[in-house]
């Protein structure tokens, strides 16, 4: 049988579905996830799709999930996305936590999701940094494995160059080159080349 709140109507590709304690869960497009709960007592409409569901605006989170997997106690919610990035998402089986309460943490690093177009290591310290078509720049520290700095910009980064203090870095787009600082977490624009 067809569900009736199944999402045939809607724009939304099904890529996967898991059981848990009270329904199932659907994975599919744009890093969204379907809650289904059984309905005792219907025999036509046996699981009815709960108003909470669990998705991220954020753009770099808008790819299809392939994997869907939830630990035993039913708390955590691991989702493996078609970027071949891994991220975990606080659930419980009581209520879905509110929409703008979900973190996403990623599961290892966050890699770029596109192939990487410009790389360069800082001289004064353990940095690289690294561009990608995927319209992200990001820093990395090699000695602690560990990523220091992202942002997304609105079109893709074509290279980019450290300064060698490592407070700066200059970015070339298609269209323009970017001037950019380096601060404990964040990347902000100060100069900007068209």
């Amino acid at each position: 049988m067809i569900l009736p709140q199944s999402p045939r109507n809607e724009a939304f590709s099904i890529e996967c579905l898991i059981p848990y304690s009270k329904g199932f869960l659907v994975g599919g497009q744009d890093c969204t996830v379907l809650i289904y709960e059984k309905h005792d007592g219907e025999l036509r409409n046996p699981y009815i799709k709960i108003e909470k569901k669990i998705y991220n605006p954020k753009r770099e989170y808008k790819f299809p999930i392939t994997t869907l997997v939830l630990n035993n106690n039913e708390e955590s919610l691991v989702l493996g996305l078609q970027n071949k990035q891994i991220l975990s998402v606080p659930f419980t089986s009581d209520r879905v936590i509110s929409e703008e309460n979900l973190k996403f943490d990623h599961i290892g690093l966050p890699y770029h999701s596109d192939k990487i177009t410009g790389l360069d290591v800082c001289v004064r310290k353990s940095l690289v940094g690294t561009c990608s078509t995927d319209r992200t720049v990001r820093i990395w520290n090699y000695m602690e494995h560990t990523l220091e700095n992202m942002k997304e910009f609105d079109q893709e980064a074509m290279t980019l160059a450290f300064h060698p203090s490592g407070f700066h870095i200059i970015v070339a787009f298609t269209e323009c080159v970017k001037l950019l600082n380096l601060f404990e977490h964040d990347i902000i624009q100060f100069f900007e080349i068209t």
